[in-house]
């Protein structure tokens, strides 16, 4: 079964080559939402395996969608894994518990990461 992963990003390009990236692997179904309040919707209604979000939005930043995400029984389960151009490659953060990789990260990095994100239980 394939791993189905919500991607979310307000800018279009960022959010089309992340969705390429991650099909060409082949273990993901791939959804996608332009923005934080859509991503809020998207993830409530398709119950992705994970996220993975933009830090910083216009309409709802990452944190605030994680909290709302975090505020519903429905959600509350799905890991977070937030993607950022303010971490430099290499580098993890974490925000709100989850893990912060750059945008640039090695695809390889970036498939360990959601491996290890959809194996463990929320934080």
């Amino acid at each position: 079964m394939k791993k189905r992963i919500l991607c979310v990003d307000d800018d279009p390009a960022v959010l089309s080559l992340l969705a390429e990236r991650l099909r060409s692997d082949g273990r993901f179904e791939i959804l996608t939402a332009t923005g934080g309040r859509e991503g809020v919707r998207e993830a409530a209604r398709a119950a992705p395996h994970l996220v993975i979000c933009d830090i910083d939005m216009p309409d709802l930043d990452g944190g605030s969608l994680a909290a709302v995400l975090r505020a519903d029984a429905a959600t509350r389960e799905i890991p977070i894994l937030f993607l950022s151009n303010l971490v430099p490659a290499g580098t993890q953060e974490r925000v709100g518990g989850w893990p912060m990789l750059s945008k640039s990260e090695t695809a390889s990095r970036l498939s360990r990461e959601i491996d290890r994100l959809t194996a463990e239980p929320a934080p």
